[in-house]
């Protein structure tokens, strides 16, 4: 499900709020915004609409980013708002980092046994669709395929970051 943004009105985001060591103060108050979703992430109400405070950190150092793009906490931590572990991607960029916490698998994302074969095969989901990218004998080697892999759709899904207000 893709939460439709709500469009921000720059000067009142700047004059309501600041920013420090990744969390969102009132200007009025001094006081720290610090609404946790059950979900994890923090949020901000401001006449009357709620706003994540990722989204409103990311605001405030870069400006709108527009429809299109999401917010990305780097580590995967939502209650890390800090400006250096946010990033602008994609919706399928966004998806590419979300930390599975009940699907590990002991090989690593990606790569299964065959028992058949005896190898280790490395198949990756990208754009909805798997694709093989090689097979091993030796399971570090398997990871290593694997990396390379991730570090190519991850380069693709990405979008490097619009700076200037």
């Amino acid at each position: 499900m893709v939460t439709e943004v709500k469009p921000l009105d720059m000067e009142l985001v700047r004059d309501t709020f600041h920013y420090a060591d990744g969390c969102i103060y009132r200007i009025s108050s001094g006081r720290k915004c610090s609404y946790v979703r059950p979900d994890g992430y923090g949020v901000v109400e401001l006449h009357k609409k709620k706003y994540m405070i990722h989204r409103l950190v990311w605001v405030l150092h870069h400006g709108d980013y527009g429809t299109g793009y999401e917010v990305d906490h780097i580590n995967g931590n939502k209650s890390d708002n800090r400006i250096e572990n946010l990033r602008l991607v994609t919706h399928a960029g966004n998806m590419r980092n979300y930390h599975r916490k009940n699907k590990k698998n002991k090989y690593g994302k990606g790569i299964s046994y065959n028992k058949k074969t005896k190898l280790y095969q490395v198949t990756l989901r990208y754009l909805g669709k798997y694709k093989y990218y090689g097979c091993s004998k030796d399971l570090n080697v398997a990871q290593k395929i694997a990396k390379e892999a991730h570090a190519k759709i991850q380069k693709e899904l990405l979008t490097p970051v619009k700076t200037g207000v």
